[in-house]
C-alpha cells in the first residue's frame, strides 16, 4: 500500500478526474450557449395510412436524411445527435399521385424541449415526396431445389406455403419482378427438410430487382421436402398345401420379380418383400396362371409403375385318380325342411404320389354338404367338403358339388 501511495502515477490520474470533474460542474452551473451542427438525421414519414385509403403511396423521398444546425444551452444541445432527432413529414392530405414539396418538423427527445433550442439552418429546406397510385399483383412462388440427393433415398413432392405473394408498389417497380422463387440448397440430402425460406424475387433475365420502396404480403416462404428411402423388394406367394402338392412338388414364377417402393426408413428397414397373396395348392390343376394386386401399405409408395403381378404355378411329380364316392351326408338341414340327395355318386379326384394312392379305400373318403344358407324348396348345386383320412402326401384337387332338393 505504501508502493501505491508514493507513485507519481496515481497522483497524476487524481489530478486529471478532479480537474474534469471541476470542469463538467461549472459548465453544468454556467450552462453556456453553444451551436451543433449534425447530419445525417432521417426523415420519417406521418399520415401513410391515410394516403393508402385513397390507393396512393409515397414512391420517393429526396432526400432522405437532413443536417440541421441548433443552437441553445449546452446541457440541451449536447444531447442531440442523429440517433435520437429525426425529421417529420406530414402526406396525408395528399389526394393525388406527383410530385410534392414538404415542410418537416423535428422531432428531438423528451429529456430535450423543443422551445429550449433554436434550429438555425437546415439543409435542405424542405424535402421532396413522389407519390403514386398503389399498384399490386399476384404471383406464383416457384420452388426450386438446387442440391442433390443421397445414395439410396428420393424426395419427395415440394411443398410451399402460401403458393402466392401479393406485391404492391408503384407500377413500374411491380412489373419489373417476373418470377418469385424459394430455392432450397442442399447436398447429398438423407433427411426431410421443413423450413421458412426467404423469397427471391427476379427479373425477365432470372436477375435479382430491387425492392426498395415494395411491399409483399410475405418475403419468406414454408419449405416441406420430405425425404424418403428407396428400396427394392421381392414379390412373394404364400402356398397353402392341399391336394396331396406341398411346396417340394411345385415350380412357380412371378413377374415381375420385384419391385421399387420408397417410404419412411423406419419402416422400410423391416421389410425384406412384399406378400401378393395365397394360393391354395388344392385348387392348382396343372398349369396355373393368376393376376394379383400389389398392395401396400399407406406409408409406401410404388414407384415401379406396375401395379399388378401375374404368378405361375406349375404342379409336377404327382399323379391323380379318379374315385366314386357314395358316402355324402347332408347337415344343417334348415328347420321345417326335408332334404334328400339327388346326386347318389360323387368323382372326384385325388392327387399325390403312386404309392400313396394305390393305398386310398373309398371307406377313408366322406363328404358334407353344408344346408344352412338354403331357405326354401327346390333344387340346389350345393358345395361339398371333401374329407380324406389318409397321409399327408395325397389329397383332393378342385372344386366338387352335389344336386340337393329341399322339400316340406
Amino acid at each position: 500500500m505504501k508502493k501505491i501511495k508514493e507513485s507519481r502515477w496515481v497522483y497524476i490520474l487524481l489530478s486529471v478526474l478532479i480537474a474534469t470533474t471541476l470542469w463538467l460542474f461549472v459548465r453544468m452551473d454556467e450552462d453556456p450557449e453553444m451551436e451543433k451542427r449534425e447530419s445525417g438525421i432521417p426523415v420519417v414519414l406521418s399520415g401513410e395510412r391515410v394516403l393508402e385509403t385513397q390507393g396512393l403511396m409515397v414512391d420517393q423521398i429526396s432526400p432522405a436524411d437532413v443536417t440541421l444546425v441548433w443552437k441553445g444551452d449546452w446541457h440541451d444541445v449536447s444531447q442531440l445527435h442523429r440517433d435520437n432527432v429525426s425529421v417529420g413529414i406530414d402526406v396525408s392530405k395528399i389526394t393525388e399521385p406527383g410530385e410534392y414539396t414538404l415542410e418537416f418538423t423535428p422531432n428531438y427527445p423528451v429529456t430535450v424541449a423543443s422551445s429550449a433550442v433554436s434550429l438555425q439552418s437546415s439543409d435542405p429546406q424542405a424535402i421532396a415526396v413522389t407519390v403514386t397510385k398503389i399498384y399490386s399483383k399476384q404471383m406464383d412462388i416457384e420452388p426450386i431445389f438446387k442440391g442433390s440427393i443421397g445414395d439410396g433415398y428420393q424426395a419427395g413432392e415440394f411443398i410451399v406455403e402460401p403458393e402466392q405473394v401479393q406485391i404492391s408498389g408503384a407500377q413500374e417497380k411491380v412489373e419489373r419482378i417476373q418470377r418469385v422463387q424459394v430455392v432450397l440448397e442442399q447436398r447429398k440430402m438423407k433427411e426431410s427438410f421443413s423450413g421458412a425460406l426467404e423469397l427471391q424475387f427476379l427479373d425477365e433475365n432470372g436477375k435479382a430487382v430491387d425492392t426498395a420502396g415494395l411491399r409483399f404480403s410475405t418475403t419468406s416462404a414454408n419449405v416441406y421436402m420430405p425425404i424418403v428411402v428407396v428400396k427394392e423388394l421381392p414379390l412373394a406367394v404364400d402356398f397353402v398345401a392341399g391336394g396331396g402338392a406341398t411346396v417340394d412338388n411345385i415350380e412357380y414364377s412371378i413377374e415381375p420379380k420385384t419391385i421399387t417402393v420408397s417410404g419412411p426408413e423406419e419402416v422400410l428397414a423391416h421389410l425384406d418383400h412384399i406378400t401378393l397373396g395365397s394360393v391354395d395348392l388344392a385348387h392348382v390343376i396343372g398349369d396355373y396362371t393368376n393376376e394379383y394386386p400389389i398392395y401396400l401399405s399407406a406409408e409406401l409408395e410404388n414407384i415401379s409403375g406396375t401395379d399388378t403381378a401375374q404368378v405361375r404355378v406349375l404342379v409336377s411329380g404327382l399323379v391323380t385318380k379318379t374315385v366314386e364316392v357314395e358316402n355324402i351326408q347332408l347337415i344343417n338341414v334348415p328347420k321345417g325342411y326335408k332334404a334328400a340327395l339327388v346326386t347318389q355318386k360323387r368323382s372326384i379326384t385325388l392327387r399325390g404320389t403312386q404309392q400313396a394312392l394305390d393305398k386310398v379305400v373309398l371307406a377313408q373318403i366322406r363328404m358334407e354338404a353344408d344346408l344352412s344358407d338354403l331357405a326354401a324348396t327346390g333344387s340346389y348345386n350345393v358345395p361339398v367338403t371333401v374329407y380324406l383320412y389318409a397321409g399327408n402326401d395325397v389329397g383332393v384337387i378342385g372344386q366338387n358339388n352335389v344336386v340337393v332338393k329341399l322339400t316340406k
